[in-house]
């Protein structure tokens, strides 16, 4: 008798394990039709045994073992149509969040616009005012400062008034005296003519202008000149004349000598001698008389002349305290304006203006403080709603995530579907094989076919539990999302809360500040006097820095973990096969989505780097350049390594040099080193340049700690050496 037919699907069987069911399926199934070729099946009539009791208890459990399958593929349908509806809640739950994030982020950012813009308005408002609250400190001080002038004007004029009347006096006891000059000028009319009439038209003249014009001076002096020429004659004359009469004296005595023979023209010679000596002697004593008056007159024109200056002194004097009274009764009117405005202020003594405008400028301090406060309060809402639209988009990408999960569950379900199609197929492909061949069949194949149908159906509800897991899942990241949604807005609103708290607290800081500038008078703004300092490292900007250098920290982080990942998924990918290469192919797919969007983001924040870069840098260039034509001086920073000795957390120490605009050479410089956490802060090294102002240094940096003030002296110092090359 032959072998049945379908014992010799113990080859197949007997194949290695990694092939799969349906190839295994295929094999069986050609080498029955194979078999059915070969050997016809035997018929009732030919075969010697009665059918086997076995085979039909085989024919019933396969049919049982079916009607199970059957039973599982109903409840398989079930599922996907029970998470085909999870999955339907779910979109539905997603559009809902997708929805009412879009309305967050539209809230946010119009919330963020009217945030702006108040911020704006307010910021608008406090700089007016304190453009005016400066205006008016400057026209306060400039107020004051006249008020002094006026009040030593005033002393001025009132020691001048005095002066004016002890000048009067003086003015007219020198008239009385000039009118005696004049007397003994009259007196002397016996000195000459020409000479008296001139003095006294001089005196005229110096007593009807009070000033020598350069012309009668001029004149003056040359009858000085022609006078002293005119006395030095006369002295010559009179040395002649002396000289004629020693030697007439001399002859005289001659003669006398030699007349002791005597003789009548002996003597008549001697009395032509005698007569000659009485005439120059005569001539003498007049020109003695002549240079005694010569000197008379002049020392009375010098008088007249330092007479008619101090006259005139005087009157310039007398002028000025005139013009100074004026402008005592002007500085006077002035102050009398401000008391009145002062009164009206509530200042009862110039003594206490000082005061007044000191607690007003605190108050416009204290004000600008508070505003700068409800700024930075301002700016970490700002912050915090970046941080909120961040969580928004996380979570859109979050959905977006669930979504494609969800529609890989739903891929999955329906392979599962087609999968139970195919099996239900060959299911009745099988039943009929039996059917034809049962008689022929053997236990041992039916036991190897339902042994593979048993793990085929494993295989589908392993996979149904796992499709199930997923939407499980899904839903959960779904429910997560939606309270962090929900979080989300609970804090959206809680910044709105704050938004509108600094809006009001900004509002009560402008009217402080209105009420300050009442109190202070309305006023202009002088952009000459005016000026604000922006500081590069303020702490906003050091606290944004801060979080963008976190952030940057935070993607890189991420970045390398995803690209972590997504060698550990590939690693899988290669390695795994067959039923696990669907699942590593999605994980696969779901990390290369996320690092594409983190390299997007990463391309974002270095072109958001870039610019800040370049706007950094060109904002350092500005005040560098700033620094050095305002403040006269090119400054460099430079770190320094952190010593050996400090802790990790130690910040390194900075070298700052200050090159002079006014400088010589390279080698004028100065130089500070700052270090962090001392009390002194900065210390000057030593320097060529440091080294020439020692004593500079020794007074204002090392005894009295004024850095600005050693500087500016050294400017000073440069700017005149150079002034005066």
């Amino acid at each position: 008798m032959a072998t049945p037919a379908l014992h010799r699907v113990d080859s197949p069987a007997a194949s290695p394990s990694n092939e799969g069911t349906e190839g295994r399926r295929k094999r069986a199934r050609t080498s029955l039709m194979s078999e059915e070729r070969e050997d016809p099946p035997r018929t009732p009539d030919n075969d010697d045994d009665a059918p086997r009791p076995d085979l039909i208890a085989y024919l019933s459990q396969r049919s049982t073992q079916a009607q199970q399958a059957q039973l599982e593929l109903r409840e398989a349908r079930e599922r996907c149509a029970a998470r085909d509806r999870t999955i339907a809640s779910l979109e539905a739950a997603r559009d809902g969040l997708a929805a009412e994030n879009q309305r967050l982020v539209e809230r946010i950012t119009a919330e963020h616009e009217q945030r702006l813009q108040a911020e704006a308005s307010v910021a608008g408002r406090v700089r007016r005012e304190a453009e005016r609250v400066a205006a008016a400190e400057g026209e306060l001080r400039a107020a004051l400062d006249r008020l002094r002038r006026a009040e030593a004007a005033a002393a001025d004029a009132a020691a001048a008034d005095g002066r004016a009347d002890a000048l009067r006096g003086e003015v007219s006891t020198l008239k009385r005296r000039v009118q005696a000059l004049e007397g003994e000028l009259a007196a002397e009319k016996d000195a000459g003519v020409d000479a008296r009439r001139a003095l006294e038209r001089k005196v005229a003249w110096l007593e009807e202008k009070r000033g020598v014009d350069a012309r009668e001076v001029a004149a003056c002096r040359r009858d000085v000149e022609a006078a002293r020429a005119e006395t030095a004659e006369v002295r010559r004359r009179l040395a002649a004349a002396e000289a004629r009469a020693a030697e007439l004296e001399r002859r005289a005595l001659v003669a006398e000598s030699a007349s002791s023979g005597g003789g009548a023209a002996m003597e008549e010679v001697v009395r032509a001698l005698r007569a000659e000596v009485e005439r120059r002697d005569a001539e003498a004593e007049e020109a003695r008389r002549i240079k005694e008056r010569w000197e008379s007159t002049q020392i009375l024109r010098e008088r007249a002349e330092s007479e008619a200056r101090r006259a005139a002194d005087l009157q310039a004097r007398l002028e000025a305290a005139e013009s100074a009274a004026s402008e005592a009764a002007a500085a006077a009117a002035t102050a009398r304006a401000w008391e009145d405005r002062a009164s009206k202020l509530g200042i009862a003594r110039p003594a206490d203006m000082a005061a007044w405008a000191a607690d007003a400028r605190r108050d416009a301090v204290a004000a600008l403080e508070r505003l700068g406060a409800a700024d930075e309060r301002a700016a970490a809402l700002a912050v915090e709603a970046e941080d909120l639209r961040g969580r928004v988009a996380a979570a859109e990408g979050r959905v977006k995530l669930e979504e494609g999960r969800t529609d890989e569950a739903r891929a999955e379900a329906a392979r599962a579907e087609a999968r139970a199609r195919m099996l239900g197929g060959e299911c009745e492909g099988l039943r009929r094989v039996v059917e034809t061949y049962g008689k022929e069949s053997g236990a041992a194949a039916w036991a190897v076919e339902r042994e593979e149908l048993q793990r085929a159906a494993e295989a589908l509800r392993a996979r149904v539990a796992e499709l199930e897991a997923g939407v499980a899942e899904a839903a959960a990241a779904g429910a997560s999302a939606r309270a962090e949604a929900e979080a989300q807005k609970t804090e959206l609103e809680r910044a709105s809360v704050r938004v509108r708290a600094l809006e009001r607290q900004n509002d009560a800081l402008g009217r402080e500040v209105a009420l300050l500038q009442a109190r202070l008078g309305r006023g202009e703004f002088d952009a000459s006097q005016t000026r604000v300092l922006h500081l590069r490292g303020n702490p906003e900007a050091a606290a944004r820095e801060a979080k963008r250098r976190e952030e940057v920290e935070r993607l890189e982080a991420q970045n390398e973990a995803l690209r972590a990942q997504l060698r550990e998924a590939e690693a899988v990918r290669v390695a795994g096969g067959g039923a696990g290469a669907g699942g590593a192919s999605s994980e696969a797919a779901v990390l290369g989505a996320e690092a594409i969007v983190q390299k997007r983001r990463a391309a974002e924040l270095e072109k958001q780097m870039l610019r800040l870069k370049e706007v950094f840098k060109e904002r350092v260039h500005a005040f560098r350049e700033a620094c050095y034509h305002l403040l006269g001086y090119r400054v460099d920073m430079v770190a320094e390594a952190v010593p050996a000795g400090a802790g990790t957390g130690a910040a390194a120490p900075t070298t700052v040099s200050l090159r002079p605009r006014h400088g010589d050479g390279k080698d004028d410089l100065l130089l500070f080193r700052f270090k962090p956490g001392s009390k002194e802060g900065f210390e000057l090294v030593e320097t060529a340049l440091s080294r020439k102002y020692q004593s500079t240094v020794d007074l204002l940096v090392e005894r009295w700690k004024n850095i600005p003030a050693f500087t500016a002296n050294v400017t000073t110092d440069l700017c005149n050496k150079m002034t005066q090359c």
